[in-house]
């Protein structure tokens, strides 16, 4: 199933309609987007401490972290506080106070002063390339990973700048699959691959917690691809589906009640045959002995241990399709391969949940990268979350977490 960009954008867009003020609306500037701010085209929170500013207030409060900073002014009022971040900042206001430390203060007076400290407002992490970001063509907002250069394989991963309007796969950091299961966007709908053993009616339960169910069959297109990505994901082992007779011997319905084989079934030669009088749930038979593949359905006993295939609700009823991983480094990312644009890239993941990758460290990348190798080993390139769009050479994260400046 490859569903390209014209019908990707639409089914976006109208789910960001119907939910204008939620998370990853569309914007054009961070005025369209108060209190958040517009990263990447899509509305999110900006981190504490990323950015600069001036103004004027009064107020009092407490404040916690790490952060040094030096300053001078006049007034009356006292206090002790600390921040994190970076930034500039002049005003007028209640409060003065010098140094590190906890605690909380108020008074009256004016003054400026700078500071600059590590925090939550800096990502901390980069990895470009030879020369990179160069903003060809006065043009390249989006940041995307490079696997292979050509023919050739790059020694390591780097970052460079693109066109947002490049069409790549992208990664999502996104818990788009339940219970260490890769979860797959497919024809159907969402199905989640879960490669624990156990028996159809913990595997039905284990469904059951997530909102979804055992898988149902629908056709022979969905037999043939669910096949295929089971045979990936298995190994050849066969797999639960929804599919029973029981209470009625005979009368195999799925978890909906419908009827098998209305409207499609794939039996095997002589099955279902009940064999022993004790198979009364419906396996994928994934691979035979040989390794040739069998793209049947076998009856078989349901108190035998085998993985198994889960229906579940998803955030987006049809888009790219997505498979999900945890990496090395303990986190849940979903490689996209269908190619799309920087900005529809961003919104699909906002529809699972995510945002484009932040890869925040050396670890990260590396993680993100293994499971590309695993996944779709030959891909030259694509995109991950960062860019410069609200100004040049100021490189943010998705979460507006500062990459680099190179003003």
């Amino acid at each position: 199933m490859n569903h390209r960009l014209a019908p990707l954008a639409l089914s976006a867009l109208l789910w960001l309609w119907a939910c204008p003020e939620g998370p990853g609306r569309p914007c054009n500037d961070d005025a369209a987007c108060e209190p958040q701010v517009c990263r990447l085209g899509l509305c999110v929170d900006e981190l504490p401490g990323a950015g600069e500013g001036e103004g004027e207030g009064e107020g009092e409060g407490e404040g916690g972290g790490e952060g040094e900073g030096e300053g001078e002014g006049e007034g009356e009022g006292e206090g002790e506080g600390e921040g994190e971040g970076e930034g500039e900042g002049e005003g007028e206001g209640e409060g003065e106070g010098e140094g590190e430390g906890e605690g909380e203060g108020e008074g009256e007076g004016e003054g400026e002063g700078e500071g600059e400290g590590e925090g939550e407002g800096e990502l901390g992490y980069s990895h470009w390339g030879k020369n990179e970001p160069d903003n060809g063509s006065d043009s390249e907002h989006c940041l995307a990973l490079r696997l292979r250069n050509n023919t050739a394989w790059v020694s390591t991963t780097q970052w460079f700048d693109e066109q947002c309007t490049e069409h790549y796969p992208f990664v999502c950091d996104a818990e788009v699959a339940p219970l260490g299961c890769d979860e797959v966007i497919m024809g159907a709908g969402a199905r989640a691959f879960c490669p624990m053993q156990e028996t159809a009616a913990d595997a039905a339960a284990t469904c059951a917690s997530t909102g979804g169910a055992l898988v149902r069959i629908r056709d022979a297109d969905d037999d043939a691809e669910l096949y295929d990505r089971a045979r990936q994901l298995f190994g050849g082992q066969a797999c639960w589906t929804g599919g029973t007779d029981l209470p009625d011997e005979g009368v195999w319905r799925w978890p909906s009640g419908v009827a098998i084989p209305a409207p499609y079934s794939n039996w095997g030669t002589n099955q279902p045959d009940n064999s022993g009088s004790g198979e009364h749930c419906l396996e994928l038979q994934v691979a035979a002995g040989s390794g040739d593949v069998l793209r049947v359905w076998n009856d078989a006993p349901c108190g035998n241990a085998k993985e198994f295939v889960c229906d579940v609700p998803a955030g987006m009823p049809v888009g790219p399709s997505c498979s999900a991983a945890t990496g090395a480094d303990g986190r849940r990312r979903a490689l996209c391969t269908d190619p799309l644009g920087s900005v529809e890239a961003a919104m699909a993941c906002a529809f699972m949940g995510g945002a484009l990758a932040t890869l925040d460290s050396a670890a990260a990348e590396a993680a993100t990268s293994a499971m590309i190798d695993d996944l779709l080993p030959a891909l030259d390139d694509c995109w991950i979350g960062g860019d410069d769009l609200g100004a040049e050479g100021r490189w943010l994260a998705p979460s507006g977490a500062l990459i680099d400046d190179f003003r």
